[in-house]
């Protein structure tokens, strides 16, 4: 019973783990998409005349950043909620959707290459302490479920 008992501890540990570290690839997918949109709409701005309202509606795919993005737009005063950002870098977000679709299409372009930057080195940065630390807590999980099962039996 023990032994039985001691098992659902590790297993429930280090699922707990795997859920601590699911900010850490939230973050990663936010990033990754921030700067894919970055570059969809720095060719559309290039190549097409679409409006910001029609790239955004063109994209298919559903994640935090996507989500957020589309409500800004649709929804006026809209707060964004994702608990992975810190206040820094949701008033990055904001500052980034209050300058696109201001200007002329060569400032424009500018400002989405300098921006490209500055995603990119942030996306690498968040990337790389997603496959730093999520492994560490699903770890840390395991571990603590194994300390448990050894004081347990």
């Amino acid at each position: 019973m023990k032994i039985i008992l001691g098992i659902i501890v590790v297993i429930f540990s280090t699922c707990l783990g795997y859920i601590f570290s699911t900010k850490y690839k939230l973050k990663s997918i936010y990033y990754t998409s921030f700067y894919n949109f970055n570059k969809l709409l720095k060719n559309e701005v290039s190549f097409t005349k679409k409006t910001i309202i029609e790239i955004i509606d063109s994209i298919k795919e559903s994640n935090i950043f996507y989500d957020n993005l589309k409500n800004i737009f649709k929804i006026k005063n809209y707060k964004i909620e994702n608990k992975s950002l810190n206040n820094d870098e949701i008033e990055f977000l904001h500052s980034y959707i209050d300058r696109i679709g201001q200007t002329e299409a060569k400032t424009e372009l500018d400002y989405l290459s300098s921006i490209e930057l500055v995603l990119k080195e942030k996306m690498d940065e968040v990337v790389a302490i997603e496959k730093k630390y999520k492994p560490l807590c699903i770890k840390m999980g395991f571990l603590l479920g194994l300390i448990i099962f050894v004081l347990i039996v």
